[in-house]
């Protein structure tokens, strides 16, 4: 039954899941069984010693590019995910914020925006796509926020506009990893546009210059209708995975995180979630639980 739904999905998805063996405890379509051509066979051996070493979402990704996978060396970083592709025009931003000082508590990691960084002239992008018209943004943040200890988050158009504003003031929310789904309420992303986000901690909500801060772009982008279709077919695993092989971020990011959210003693969820940390360098963030979805609670202050 399963197999007969899923028999849209590309039989590149099909083949790149067989080859390499990624995500096999996931049912595939019936094209699966097809053997995979001459050359793609022996791509995929004369590197299979490298592709070993690379997570599953990696694993998929070669398995997809056999060009790439020639003239890569072994042992080499693999830096040609779909992910990190360059989208033109740098988006500067700050993924990381600064190390704890003043009032914030000390922490062993700094708060995070969960967004690729992607090498650009001059400087490096901080950007991820989304098909969504609000879509969802996830951060680490070190902190348990109270009252006292407020988040702002701010979006503004590529003019610099101000769209949105507000205080998400989640009284004792541990610290982890949560996401934050812009709201209908604001006017939805336009195709093909990019979008500035800043998101605050103030360490005293009676002293604004007491704060961490990170800030990005997020794009959107059209879906295309044969990946509209082949998702519709798809479980949310898979989903996650076609989503990465889009380059498409935020879509990836929210699918895992509300699965791993739900199950997080589930282990194949947390070797995922694990991997597609892996592939924008934030391997380190992975073990952090994921504690809550932000709402916004008032308007912020000017």
């Amino acid at each position: 039954m399963i197999n007969k739904k899923l028999s849209h999905l590309p039989k590149t998805l099909a083949m790149g899941l067989t080859v390499v063996g990624v995500y096999s405890h996931l049912p595939l379509p019936t094209q699966a069984t097809t053997a995979p051509t001459p050359s793609t066979l022996s791509v995929v051996s004369t590197a299979s010693s490298a592709a070993k070493t690379q997570p599953s979402f990696l694993r998929f990704q070669l398995a997809q590019t056999p060009g790439q996978l020639a003239s890569r060396s072994a042992g080499a970083p693999f830096k040609t995910t779909p992910l990190l592709k360059d989208r033109g025009a740098p988006a500067p931003g700050k993924r990381v914020g600064g190390a704890s000082r003043g009032s914030c508590p000390r922490a062993s990691k700094n708060l995070t925006a969960l967004v690729p960084v992607i090498p650009t002239l001059p400087t490096d992008s901080v950007l991820g796509l989304t098909f969504a018209e609000h879509p969802t943004l996830w951060f680490y943040v070190p902190y348990s926020l109270t009252a006292t200890r407020p988040v702002e988050f701010i979006l503004l158009d590529d003019k610099g506009t101000e769209l949105y504003r507000t205080l998400l003031s989640e009284s004792g929310t541990a610290p982890g990893v949560m996401g934050f789904k812009i709201p209908e309420t604001v006017a939805p992303l336009a195709v093909n546009k990019r979008y500035k986000w800043y998101l605050t901690v103030f360490c005293d909500a009676n002293e604004r210059s007491d704060f961490r801060s990170v800030d990005g772009w997020v794009q959107r982008v059209a879906l295309d209708p044969k990946l509209q279709q082949t998702l519709e077919h798809a479980n949310p695993q898979q989903k996650a995975v076609l989503y990465t092989q889009a380059g498409v971020w935020h879509e990836a990011v929210t699918t895992l995180a509300q699965m791993h959210r739900q199950n997080p003693n589930n282990a194949i969820l947390q070797q995922q979630w694990q991997e597609l940390m892996q592939l924008i360098d934030l391997g380190a963030i992975a073990p952090e639980p994921i504690t809550s979805m932000l709402t916004p609670k008032k308007s912020a202050p000017d």
